[in-house]
């Protein structure tokens, strides 16, 4: 199964976790097609501490941002 198979059965059973797709081979068309399955951000290897950190951050306040305006 592919990333980006995953990604589409796990936003099906799960569809507001927030999801950080990190790939070696990323292309523009694997980009634009994470995205529209949902994917909160999409990045190509290497990537470095700090990014990845701020990503994290920013994927964890969107969940509870939206756990708080969906009172789940």
């Amino acid at each position: 199964m592919s990333g980006s198979e995953f990604v589409t059965i796990l936003k099906r059973v799960v569809p507001a976790v927030p999801v950080i797709m990190l790939t070696a081979c990323g292309s523009v068309d694997t980009y634009f097609k994470s995205r529209i399955s949902g994917v909160f951000e999409y990045i190509n290897k290497p990537v470095k501490v700090t990014e990845l950190r701020l990503i994290v951050k920013a994927a964890l306040d969107w969940s509870e941002a939206h756990h708080s305006s969906t009172g789940s």
